[in-house]
């Protein structure tokens, strides 16, 4: 068994993942999956940072020919971390498992949020105060709770599915899916935006739009916008306190 594949299994275990879980997040076979731990193939290049991610532990860790103890990195690694993406050394959770709301507020109209756990996407840093966490099961989110905030909606352009006052649980990414709900900032503040690439312009074009059909849809040249991440999921409070 290769030192990575060793990992890799070591790892997953730590993560409490089953083979299964792992093909799923991939969507590839279990089969594929057992290939991988049993060293019989090795994870593609542009895989291994999703997978250090999943796994809670980093590019380096995997690749890293050394065999360290996985229960010491996995306990002070910060979410994908050299990635580019999510959390930075600094925040723990005060109960296990449980997953940050920032203060800042995700701007769902036409003004910035709030003020500046630290999110590092598109080689920008940004610091946000925690106000509070949440504990949401790995089976209702899909995806680890580490890898997870929470923010609350402030604006109207994102009814009638976002409304002022819902949380929403966001996903770290720079990966853009045309059609879905993102956290992104265009150099005015963060805002909770649907998104669509058109790549037949040069430079290829981000279509930015609203759920309200009263917010006209606008553009910004790809590289112009930083995506702070994906809207997973959300809370609507159905009583007023």
């Amino acid at each position: 068994m290769s030192n990575l594949a060793e990992k890799i299994v070591r790892a997953r275990k730590a993560a409490r993942l089953t083979q299964q879980q792992v093909a799923d997040e991939f969507e590839i076979s279990r089969v594929s999956v057992t290939n991988w731990e049993s060293g019989k193939t090795a994870p593609e290049r542009d895989k291994i940072p999703h997978l250090a991610a999943l796994l809670h532990t980093t590019v380096e860790w995997l690749l890293d020919n050394r065999s360290d103890d996985v229960a010491d990195e996995l306990k002070h690694v910060p979410l994908e971390e050299n990635n580019g993406n999510g959390y930075h050394d600094g925040w723990r959770p005060s109960v296990p498992g449980g997953l940050p709301q920032l203060d800042a507020r995700a701007g769902a109209g036409d003004g910035a949020f709030g003020a500046v756990v630290t999110l590092s996407t598109g080689g920008i840093t940004s610091g946000h105060l925690v106000t509070q966490e949440w504990l949401v099961p790995r089976t209702v989110l899909g995806t680890a709770p580490n890898r997870v905030f929470a923010l609350p909606v402030d604006g109207t352009s994102m009814e009638p599915g976002l409304s002022t006052n819902d949380v929403v649980f966001v996903e770290p990414t720079e990966r853009i899916k045309s059609g879905e709900i993102y956290v992104i900032d265009d150099g005015d503040g963060p805002m909770v935006k649907r998104l669509r690439i058109d790549r037949n312009e040069d430079p290829p074009r981000l279509w930015i739009s609203s759920d309200n059909p009263a917010v006209p849809e606008f553009w910004r040249p790809l590289d112009a916008i930083r995506v702070i991440g994906q809207v997973i999921g959300k809370f609507v409070r159905l009583r007023s306190r």
